[in-house]
């Protein structure tokens, strides 16, 4: 029980020590726009959802900074619709 005791308290006072950002890693291993956008079109949720798409290029493409103004990445939007295959399908849509 002693064992225990200790180790939660270990625990408990290492990650209350320890600031939030010691633990995160602000690298990316996509640098560019081209690479971010080729790695999203490879992904299998995309391949699920491009017979959606209303354009096949992202309606917001923009870079995601942290709280100190560091690159970190992209964040991309894409529009999509599904009015027809809700249709075909009388009204069920899955994710």
């Amino acid at each position: 029980m002693k064992k225990l005791l200790f180790s939660l308290i270990s625990f408990v006072l290492l990650f209350s020590l320890l600031p939030p950002n010691a633990m995160t890693k602000a690298e990316t291993k996509i640098s560019d726009q081209e690479s971010f956008l080729d790695a999203i079109k490879k992904s299998d949720s995309f391949k699920e959802y491009k017979k959606y798409l209303i354009e096949k290029e992202p309606t917001i493409l923009n870079p995601v900074t942290d709280e100190n103004n560091n690159h970190i990445g992209y964040i991309a939007q894409f529009e999509i619709d599904f009015e027809k295959d809700f249709k075909a399908e009388k009204g069920s849509i899955n994710f």
